[in-house]
């Protein structure tokens, strides 16, 4: 399957389930030559068009928005030689995406009962993925910005992605020392990307999308 076989529907459901702020955030297209693109998208109709342009085997799209989103690259402690100059980008914010190394459904209620009872979050998305789920705290980004309007000393890019990552530190550490089995490090990275929902990879459509309450609607492929 390819992006020029999606229907209406097809295309309906990807646009509906596009994060919040998608404009801000980095699109990365691999394509079949092993190219990597990063990009980013004004508007649904300019993603659309530039899926069936180019056709790419697997399509991420960034936790984090920024100014410069397709600019951004991982962070120097992580990869050799990468960064970003933040004098030439600015760094708005992060989603929280806690990522669950097991399928065991009981170790995914864990940790939503955590972050609703020790942290007040309660609006999530949960993706299936091939090991386990991603568990999108949809309030997080909206949370740590409101300290950052309210606090003069985090304005700057770099505060503000740092408040960010301390916060999502202490939530991860929290959750391990709760025997939650989660990856810790690409949970707490703010500059991560994640599998687009309802892209296609390996000639599939990667349409599984659960509530937070895992019920899964149709015959849907796991991302």
């Amino acid at each position: 399957m390819q992006y020029k076989d999606f229907s209406g529907d097809d295309w309906g459901r990807m646009f509906a389930n596009l994060p919040i702020g998608y404009r801000d955030r980095q699109f990365k297209f691999f394509l079949e030559d092993k190219t990597v693109i990063k990009l980013k998208a004004k508007s649904i109709f300019a993603l659309q068009n530039k899926l069936l342009r180019f056709e790419p085997t697997a399509v991420y799209i960034s936790v984090f928005r920024a100014l410069n989103p397709s600019k951004v690259k991982a962070k120097i402690r992580n990869f050799k030689g990468a960064g970003y100059k933040l004098a030439t980008n600015l760094f708005y914010g992060a989603d929280l995406v806690i990522e669950i190394d097991t399928k065991n459904k009981y170790n995914l209620d864990k940790t939503i009962e955590i972050l609703k009872t020790q942290f007040n979050f309660n609006d999530f998305n949960v993706f299936e993925t091939g090991r386990g789920y991603h568990v999108w705290v949809k309030e997080f980004y909206d949370f740590c910005n409101s300290f950052c309007r309210e606090n003069t000393k985090i304005q700057l890019p770099q505060d503000r992605e740092e408040f960010n990552s301390k916060w999502r530190i202490g939530i991860a550490t929290a959750l391990i020392q709760q025997y939650c089995n989660i990856d810790y490090d690409t949970t707490i990275d703010t500059r991560r990307v994640l599998r687009l929902p309802y892209s296609i990879y390996k000639g599939k459509k990667l349409v599984c999308l659960l509530n937070h309450e895992n019920k899964k609607s149709g015959s849907e492929q796991s991302l």
